[in-house]
């Protein structure tokens, strides 16, 4: 009887073994599977973070200390960014450099750069002129007479005086001990001046007088008539003050020479030139418009 319990008590042993050793089994398998469902569903996580994320701004993933991880942003701006910056300004600045370079400097600019300072230079225009000297050619200003004397008077004493301020004095560097005078017109005050070109014209203009001074002498009772020495320092004086202006310029223009028509083997200068010429408009414009009064009522 003992023995068959005993028996017994085996075969219930390994029944009851059996089942426990199925029950670990199946506690195992499901550990393993949801082990594998939670590294599918993390991964599946981690994928749906990733693809919510711009490229530049990757996730970088940390082991932290209980087996989680931490998350951490790259800089929005990145070296590419950079790069691209330093391209975009670089191409500005060639841009900017070439602009200027290729569309040079203005006229006014031009104008400031190579001339003396003057209130006037504001009215300087430039325009191309041919000029037609050829001898015995007769224009307005040649010869003597009431239409060559109009004509004159036209470019100069009709041109008046100006009046400059200290501005204007501090930029010419002069003193202020020169003759002082007052606008009539609207009480302002300031300092006398004239074009130097009506002064130049000036000169022209008495030379041409005393070329023609058979017809001039009785008439006038200016230059004309001052003593013969004042008049010949006056000449001088003009003649002088041309030289300097005309070597100032050194007009480096080109004048050809052409066959005389009826002289075989004969050449003269051909006086039909172009040049560039201030226009001289609008300077007389910019005269009479600062014009304080006249010369005669100085």
């Amino acid at each position: 009887m003992d023995r068959r319990q005993n028996s017994t008590n085996d075969a219930s042993r390994a029944k009851y073994s059996h089942i426990i050793s199925s029950e670990e089994q199946e506690k195992q398998g499901l550990t393993m599977v949801h082990a594998r469902l939670s590294e599918e569903t993390d991964s599946t996580l981690l994928d749906q973070v990733d693809l919510s994320e711009d490229d530049d701004n990757d996730d970088l993933r940390e082991s932290g200390g209980n087996g989680g991880s931490r998350r951490r942003r790259r800089p929005r701006f990145g070296p590419v960014w950079l790069w691209a910056l330093h391209a975009g300004l670089f191409l500005m600045s060639l841009m900017f450099f070439v602009l200027g370079a290729t569309m040079g400097p203005s006229v006014g600019t031009f104008v400031q750069q190579f001339n003396a300072y003057s209130p006037a230079l504001s009215a300087v225009e430039y325009e191309t002129v041919t000029f037609n000297n050829s001898k015995g050619a007769k224009t307005p200003y040649v010869g003597a007479g009431p239409e060559a004397d109009k004509a004159w008077e036209h470019v100069t004493t009709h041109m008046g005086d100006q009046m400059v301020d200290e501005t204007d004095m501090a930029a010419l560097e002069k003193p202020l001990d020169r003759l002082r005078v007052t606008d009539a017109a609207t009480g302002a005050s300031g300092w006398r001046m004239e074009l130097a070109v009506v002064h130049q014209l000036h000169c022209l203009n008495l030379i041409r007088k005393f070329v023609h001074k058979d017809h001039y002498e009785p008439l006038d009772n200016g230059d004309l008539a001052a003593s013969e020495e004042k008049l010949t320092g006056h000449l001088d004086h003009c003649i002088e003050a041309l030289r300097m202006k005309v070597m100032c310029e050194a007009d480096v223009d080109v004048i050809l020479y052409q066959e005389q028509p009826g002289d075989d083997g004969k050449f003269e200068p051909d006086y039909q030139t172009q040049h560039v010429c201030r226009n001289w408009n609008r300077v007389r414009e910019w005269a009479v418009t600062h014009k304080v009064a006249d010369k005669a009522t100085f």
